[in-house]
């Protein structure tokens, strides 16, 4: 088998900030050095590759040095770590109004899955698959995002599943209008909402 060598085009401070983070998860649960198959740099490194490209998680964790089932556990805790660090939607306006942003930009996606599987009742009360989104045609999740102008991300929402409309959506703009902030809504490229 032959390896080779990638240029991972991601800022060094995110890296440090990222390897940072890591060692101070890794200390609050007791890890002794040397116990891991990868240092924080390393593990810092690998999950910003995985989030940089997405590759096979195999195919990763073999360049890493790493099993399949290393690399998957690893992924999972750097992303526990970095979701731990991530503002509240209350954070997130606060931020937006003390930086006096002009206006604040709420975008939403779905996301396909293959993998969820739930019930629940509808509003015509029958039982349907809550992952299941008609707009998609498939099942999926629901994920919300509020940016600052520029498109720098201030918040991103839980997975909701797909068969959740824009109700939520709603509930969110009615609290930024409150703070007094103005939104655009993207919807398919298109500017809307104020």
């Amino acid at each position: 088998m032959l390896s080779y060598r990638v240029t991972l085009d991601v800022p060094l401070p995110l890296a440090v900030f990222v390897s940072r983070l890591l060692a101070e998860h890794r200390r609050e649960l007791g890890t002794r050095d040397g116990t891991r198959a990868l240092t924080c740099w390393k593990q810092a490194v690998f999950i910003l590759a995985w989030f940089r490209d997405r590759p096979d998680i195999r195919r990763l964790g073999q360049g890493s040095g790493i099993s399949q089932a290393t690399a998957y556990r690893y992924k999972d805790e750097a992303v526990e770590v970095l979701a731990a660090k991530a503002p509240s939607l209350r954070e997130a306006l606060e931020r937006a109004v003390e930086q006096g942003l002009p206006y604040l930009i709420l975008d939403g996606t779905l996301i396909s899955s293959d993998r969820c599987a739930d019930k629940k009742t509808s509003r015509k009360g029958r039982e349907i698959d809550k992952w299941y989104s008609g707009k998609a045609h498939e099942p999926a999740g629901n994920v919300q995002a509020l940016a600052a102008p520029r498109g720098v991300p201030l918040w991103v929402s839980d997975v909701l599943p797909g068969s959740t409309h824009d109700t939520p959506c709603v509930n969110l703009m009615q609290r930024l209008v409150l703070r007094g902030l103005r939104l655009h809504r993207v919807w398919r490229g298109r500017r809307g909402c104020g």
